[in-house]
């Protein structure tokens, strides 16, 4: 659901510069996220979680460390931008590609 808001942003915003395409993609992922979380939080039961979980699901120590490797790919990135006065474009995509998938796989 996630990837879904971040390419209706892409696509909403096609007439933007691709800073803020970038921006509003990941912000309407994030929010996704988020909010599918909490709705499903509210309405699951233990024995329906256990019915949706499937083995195929991103789950153990390498997804724990996958997310760590990607949150510290983008704090990196997010501090690289801070000390340039023109960053690369590239730097910015791998921020925030980082970012949204630490998020994806939290």
């Amino acid at each position: 659901m996630s990837l879904r808001a971040a390419g209706f942003g892409a696509v909403a915003t096609a007439r933007l510069p691709v800073e803020f395409q970038l921006i509003i993609s990941f912000d309407l992922a994030a929010i996704a996220y988020v909010g599918s979380f909490v709705a499903l939080m509210s309405e699951a039961t233990p024995e329906y979680v256990a019915k949706l979980s499937s083995p195929f699901e991103p789950s153990g120590m390498s997804t724990l460390v996958g997310v760590i490797a990607l949150s510290l790919i983008s704090i990196t990135a997010v501090a690289t931008l801070q000390h340039m006065d023109a960053a690369p474009r590239w730097l910015q995509m791998l921020q925030l590609a980082a970012s949204l998938a630490a998020i994806c796989l939290a």
